[in-house]
């Protein structure tokens, strides 16, 4: 399946979310800043869940890519005893989730 989303790896920088992809703001001077994927602040929440969600949606890219080698290498994708496990079927629902399947 080609994967939607923008690429990884991305990266925490304060509250925003940006690919390590990088472009230059002015296109003269060379500074430097990745595109924005998300801007992490929710006024109920601490500074501390702001922190920790900011990492969490960050990591994101690689932990889909970690499940999905994971199911591969345990099984045929989607198939036989790995979905009898219920860890597997975690990390099926998992990927289904990232990818906006059912």
């Amino acid at each position: 399946m080609k994967t939607k989303h923008t690429q990884g790896p991305w990266m925490k920088k304060g509250w925003e979310i940006l690919t390590a992809g990088f472009k230059s703001l002015d296109g003269k001077s060379g500074t430097l800043a990745g595109y924005e994927i998300a801007i992490i602040k929710n006024h109920p929440n601490t500074i501390e869940q702001d922190e920790a969600n900011a990492h969490l949606i960050s990591a994101a890219p690689e932990m889909l890519e970690a499940l999905k080698k994971m199911s591969y290498r345990c099984n045929d994708f989607e198939t036989s005893e790995w979905l009898q496990d219920p860890l597997g079927e975690l990390v099926l629902s998992a990927i289904r989730k990232a990818e906006g399947r059912k």
